[in-house]
């Protein structure tokens, strides 16, 4: 999945979309946070907080817990959001070639979009 918006509605659906991928489908998921999504793996700044209440952050906490992966695209943590890679969220890895194409290009993979 990609999220290119820190926006709580639409960050949280796609969090939670992710995470019954992962919970009740056993899917492999990836979690790129891109553009301004990658402002919810800033530690530095209060998370974002879904409708119901549920932080965004402990979302993410929570899909990385089930084993999903959550990347982040290193232009925009410096472009959009400027932030250090010892800000980002325990276990939310820097997307690269090496972690971004196989997640993306691997047989049977599907893509959505938020």
């Amino acid at each position: 999945m990609n999220l290119t918006s820190d926006e709580p509605l639409r960050a949280g659906m796609a969090i939670g979309q992710a995470l019954k991928a992962r919970q009740r489908l056993k899917i492999p998921v990836t979690l790129l946070l891109s553009v301004e999504g990658v402002r919810l793996a800033d530690t530095r700044v209060p998370s974002p907080v879904y409708p119901d209440g549920t932080p965004i952050r402990e979302m993410l906490k929570r899909l990385l817990a089930a084993g999903g992966t959550v990347l982040v695209c290193p232009m925009c943590m410096r472009y959009v959001a400027a932030i250090p890679q010892g800000a980002l969220l325990e276990g939310v890895r820097v997307a690269g070639p090496d972690t971004t194409f196989p997640a993306l290009f691997a047989e049977g993979t599907r893509t959505l979009s938020y």
